[in-house]
């Protein structure tokens, strides 16, 4: 499960790189909080 939550993480911050700064740390805190909370 944690491995999951790893590899999903660095894909996140593959694909946010993309976005600009500001609100890329709030997509991905929102995002491994919505993974942790299906788990």
């Amino acid at each position: 499960m944690i491995r999951i939550l790893i590899i999903r993480i660095h894909m996140m911050m593959r694909m946010n790189q993309m976005i600009p700064p500001g609100s890329k740390q709030m997509c991905v805190m929102s995002k491994i909080t919505s993974m942790l909370r299906n788990t």
